[in-house]
């Protein structure tokens, strides 16, 4: 079997969207050769029947494409660049195309347009993502400018997307994005399929930590997101700095480690003592150190790839509603909690003894049954087969 990938992120280990795609390419290479067209090229390593073909160009947005988006919903600055390049292709060679996003037509109509059948996996739902994002500028001449530059191409695009009804399978990462899609797009349920964020085995430590050493909480993300940062500004001041003040002989310290924090979160890191680390080239032994993760997010969108890391390297989780959609609820290693006062209260608990090595073998044992390659690759092998009916590949 060959199978075509067209992504907007290249498959990678750092960023939540490059994971996601990594995840996408790792999972279908157990069973079919696969090549990638991508934004950008590939710099992590791929398995020997993955091939890179090459980069796409992005053209500048012009009032041309804005014509093309509302005439034919096609709009993205991607797409000339995709036209020129399957010029070059064999597609009719691929037996199934799977498209990375919902918000970027490359890739679809060449597969329409040979019959060919498409796993479209939705990373969110664009168009709320898209919203949220032009909603983090106060400024309305920003505003304005998002909503023609993102948020307008990019729900045209999904909505025609999301449209089709023959030959395509739509893979979401969770239950509440297949119910935001059937309310918006009126997506049929028989074409949806659920594949959560699953993320790498890790070489987890599980001897006991020295109860020496400070409890550490970690967060990871992009600070450049705009509600990773929210969440942390409003974690450091209504919940980390009250915590310290109530529990000041507690040997604890917060990390934070991600890319591109701007100067409000620099300086409040300075006022508050709180470890920032700035683009780290690996997360490893941040998540080695950690005895918790913490997800403060209180808006978002699609699945927080950060609480299955943590959990793959055997580290419970504490966070909002909205970072745990898509994990199953568990008292002692995914931990809700919503207002400043369930948070205080949860590390005021937590925080009274270091992570032991029974606490991290359940997390690890809540991974592999739901987060693991092997879990990705028997739900991958599941839609294909449902898409192609087939019943070896």
């Amino acid at each position: 079997m060959k199978i075509l990938e067209a992504a907007l992120f290249p498959p990678g280990n750092i960023s939540g969207g490059g994971i996601v795609v990594m995840q996408s390419v790792q999972s279908m290479a157990s069973f079919a050769d696969v090549d990638i067209v991508s934004s950008e090229p590939v710099v992590d390593s791929l398995p020997a029947n993955v091939r890179f073909l090459g980069c796409l160009e992005h053209a500048h947005f012009s009032l041309r494409r804005l014509a093309i988006l509302l005439l034919r919903r096609r709009y993205n600055g991607y797409v000339a660049s995709m036209d020129a390049f399957e010029k070059q292709m064999d597609l009719d060679s691929y037996d199934l195309f799977h498209i990375e996003s919902s918000s970027s037509p490359i890739g679809v109509d060449s597969a329409v347009r040979l019959g060919k059948p498409m796993i479209i996996r939705l990373h969110n739902i664009e168009r709320d993502a898209s919203y949220n994002n032009m909603k983090q500028d106060g400024h309305p001449l920003k505003q304005l400018k998002r909503f023609f530059r993102f948020y307008l191409p990019e729900s045209a695009c999904e909505k025609r997307i999301l449209s089709m009804r023959e030959n395509v399978l739509f893979a979401f990462l969770n239950e509440r994005d297949v119910q935001r899609a059937m309310e918006l797009y009126h997506v049929n349920q028989d074409q949806c399929v659920i594949i959560p964020v699953c993320v790498p085995e890790r070489k987890v430590d599980l001897s006991e930590k020295d109860p020496a050493e400070p409890f550490t909480v970690l967060f990871t993300g992009s600070f450049w997101y705009h509600p990773n940062k929210e969440g942390l500004l409003w974690f450091i001041e209504h919940v980390w700095v009250p915590f310290r003040k109530e529990m000041p002989e507690r040997n604890c310290r917060l990390i934070l480690a991600g890319r591109k924090p701007d100067e409000e979160l620099q300086e409040m890191c300075r006022r508050y003592s709180v470890e920032l680390v700035d683009s780290p080239a690996d997360l490893n032994p941040y998540f080695q150190e950690a005895d918790l993760c913490a997800a403060p997010l209180l808006h978002g969108t699609g699945m927080k790839v950060k609480v299955a890391e943590a959990l793959s390297w055997g580290v419970p989780v504490l966070g909002t509603e909205e970072a745990l959609i898509g994990y199953p609820a568990d008292n002692d290693c995914i931990m809700q909690s919503d207002t400043a006062e369930e948070f205080i209260g949860a590390l005021k608990k937590l925080t009274a003894s270091r992570l032991s090595p029974e606490k991290k073998k359940r997390a690890l044992e809540i991974w592999r049954r739901y987060y693991s390659p092997e879990r990705s690759t028997e739900l991958y092998r599941k839609a294909v087969d449902r898409l192609l009916n087939r019943k070896t590949f």
